[in-house]
């Protein structure tokens, strides 16, 4: 049972095969678009977004955490994919979701997430799933501030 359930939990942290796609981050981030698009009709208050957000960071973190023993040892496995999708959701909470700003948060996202500036290459370095899981939450808080100031300064 606990090897089904250490099985269940890798398909799921690499979305299935998305997360063994050349590229596997921008595929993960890619897929959270339509998740976002789906949860923002139905979360329109900024404390649901804080709630539900919340509760993904513990449960990507909880399933991260399970899937390791079946994962090759590393820092960051790129196949796991599924702390992409939380950091899409912070990148868009509370943010109007139109095609420019979903264009746009992407990219802020795949910039951060990939270039990994501002002391976020050091957080991939702490064990486990902290480590996997605390980089793509920065990348998103700093790639929800340059929407922020983006749509602030444009008016989009």
């Amino acid at each position: 049972m606990k090897k089904l359930l250490r099985t269940i939990a890798l398909h799921v942290s690499t979305f299935g095969p998305l997360g063994y796609l050349p590229a596997p981050g921008t595929w993960g981030s890619l897929s959270a678009l339509p998740l976002i698009v789906w949860f923002s009709r139905y979360m329109m208050t900024y404390e649901m977004q804080t709630i539900v957000i919340m509760l993904l960071i513990l449960a990507v973190y909880g399933i991260i955490t399970y899937a390791l023993p079946v994962l090759p040892p590393k820092y960051d496995p790129q196949e796991v994919i599924l702390d992409e999708v939380l950091g899409m959701f912070i990148v868009f909470m509370g943010m109007p979701l139109t095609p420019m700003t979903l264009l746009l948060g992407f990219l802020y996202f795949r910039i951060f997430d990939i270039f990994k500036p501002l002391g976020i290459d050091y957080l991939q370095t702490l064990p486990g799933a902290v480590g996997i899981v605390a980089d793509d939450i920065v990348a998103g808080i700093f790639a929800h501030l340059a929407l922020t100031v983006t749509l602030s300064l444009t008016g989009l």
